[in-house]
């Protein structure tokens, strides 16, 4: 008697040799063991440890038997899981166990490896499919986790000013959002509010910005529009405020009786010059905010009939140049930067 799973087995019998005689033919004579152990051996699966590091930790997988038997018994497994095989994220030595005839287990190894990416932890689910010279002992799966070990350092971008002419086409590249990471993460942008959300759009992989719908882009009414652009590495995110300027395309002059002929450079930045029709005699000369509020340029000059107005004391901003002469008054809107 032995427990060995080895089907019915034979006992042959021949004559080799007779003293004082002789064999009658050829005398053979056969014997049949019924062998009494199960004819099919369980299959059970187990894998040690069930986590790994992502530094190529290692899990072995063992496949184990119910019972020794006589014939080799060969495992089939699937992997599937979160991680992704072949030198992925982890190596699958190989998808068959063979357990040896006269033995009752086997194994195989799952091995982890590195990388840099922030993924999380991620899983490794082994099932078998398929048994030769058995069967699996019920449904047999486990469950391998790799613990990543990896970190992720947030994007920066800065608050940013750009500028654009009023009643600039749709389409018109207004600029390019800046941003960064230290990882070196591909970034994505997005307009996440702001005045000028639905007036703007930014393309998400580069970060350019570009006129969605020009209907506010009019410098009477908004000097500038505010975004909230957010970026992002997959991981990790982070928002500025953008600001666009609005700057006029032509100068709009509202006059009462006019003795302005021209102003410029519009946009001016510490000087500002106002060419007169006729040598009148100026009386006062302010500049008026959106508040209201006015403001003397910080120096005047007057050579014939031009005007030097020192404006480095005005904030960036749109104003309205308003000149009292003994003619009366005259007004033109202008931009400061």
């Amino acid at each position: 008697q032995d427990v060995l799973v080895e089907g019915n087995e034979t006992v042959v019998l021949d004559i080799t040799a007779v003293t004082n005689g002789t064999e009658n033919g050829t005398q053979q004579q056969t014997i049949t063991i019924i062998d009494d152990d199960s004819q099919l051996v369980n299959v059970a699966l187990s894998v040690n440890p069930s986590v790994i590091a992502e530094a190529a930790g290692v899990s072995t997988v063992t496949a184990t038997l119910s019972a020794v038997s006589g014939q080799a018994v060969t495992v089939t497994l699937a992997a599937s899981g979160t991680a992704t095989g072949a030198g992925t994220d982890y190596t699958l030595a190989s998808s068959t166990i063979t357990i040896p005839a006269g033995q009752t287990t086997g194994t195989t190894t799952v091995t982890a490896v590195q990388d840099v990416l922030v993924e999380g932890n991620e899983t490794v689910v082994l099932d078998i499919t398929a048994v030769m010279n058995g069967t699996e002992n019920g449904t047999q799966q486990q469950t391998i986790t790799i613990t990543d070990d990896d970190s992720n350092t947030p994007p920066t971008i800065g608050n940013q000013t750009f500028s654009i002419q009023e009643k600039s086409t749709n389409g018109t590249e207004v600029g390019t959002i800046v941003a960064s990471d230290p990882d070196n993460d591909p970034l994505a942008f997005t307009i996440n509010g702001g005045s000028g959300e639905s007036t703007f759009a930014v393309e998400e992989s580069t970060g350019k910005l570009t006129v969605k719908d020009n209907t506010q882009l009019d410098a009477a009414t908004n000097a500038s529009l505010k975004l909230t652009v957010k970026v992002s590495d997959g991981s990790s995110d982070a928002s500025a405020e953008m600001t666009i300027n609005i700057t006029s395309k032509v100068l709009a002059i509202e006059e009462v009786v006019s003795q302005i002929f021209n102003v410029y450079p519009i946009p001016a930045n510490r000087k500002l010059k106002v060419v007169l029709k006729d040598n009148v005699e100026v009386e006062r000369i302010e500049f008026i905010d959106y508040s209201g509020k006015s403001i003397a340029p910080k120096h005047s000059k007057r050579k014939d009939n031009t005007l030097t107005l020192d404006v480095s004391n005005l904030y960036s901003g749109i104003y309205i140049l308003n000149l009292v002469t003994e003619k009366g008054r005259s007004k033109a809107r202008v931009i400061i930067e």
